[in-house]
């Protein structure tokens, strides 16, 4: 039985979920869209951990920033990166970048292939910055939002995909992107 039917699925909630989601709502496409993921909440690698002793210190870590390349080449993806930065989602990450080698080596440098390009921030935290993404179309709430729900068993069946969860929900969806590791799972 069918808990639930949309016309795209998506599995996973990270940062190039949300982007999708988010701009399929934004051109106007009018459908039931559905984000899946097995964490707690939106954001996928993207992770701020607040400290609980010393106040007012986080860390961001698992992707702690967005280092782009070329912006100039793809007028599109600068569109984007100005929009978000207009609306203050993102800011530029004019930190240092400190790299530690094999030896335990505090070594200062943008030598390294990281510190080229454009380097950008969430304004508020890293864990927040999907669901930023998100919030700048969903005005409609078009997307529907499954945490806590690890897909197991994806089945297409002529044309439709059928997807199961560990925790027993069942989808139906016309389209299905995958915007996870679900294999590693």
């Amino acid at each position: 039985m069918v808990n639930d039917s949309y016309d795209v699925l998506i599995i996973g909630g990270g940062i190039s979920a949300s982007v999708f989601a988010s701009n399929y709502v934004k051109n106007n496409f009018n459908a039931r869209i559905a984000i899946i993921e097995a964490g707690r909440g939106l954001g996928g690698r993207s992770s701020t951990r607040f400290s609980s002793r010393f106040k007012g210190w986080k860390l961001n870590h698992g992707s702690p920033n967005l280092n782009i390349c070329n912006i100039k080449k793809n007028q599109t993806l600068e569109n984007f990166i100005n929009e978000l930065l207009a609306k203050n989602i993102i800011k530029f990450d004019d930190s240092d970048l400190i790299i530690m080698n094999k030896e335990n080596n505090l070594n200062l440098s943008d030598n390294f292939d990281f510190s080229k390009g454009n380097v950008f921030l969430s304004s508020s935290s890293m864990s927040e910055l999907s669901s930023n993404i998100i919030k700048l179309n969903n005005l409609r709430n078009q997307i529907d939002f499954y945490f806590k729900t690890l897909i197991d068993e994806l089945e297409f069946n002529k044309d439709h995909w059928i997807l199961s969860s560990k925790n027993g929900k069942t989808f139906k969806s016309n389209y299905l992107v995958c915007s996870s590791n679900l294999l590693l799972h």
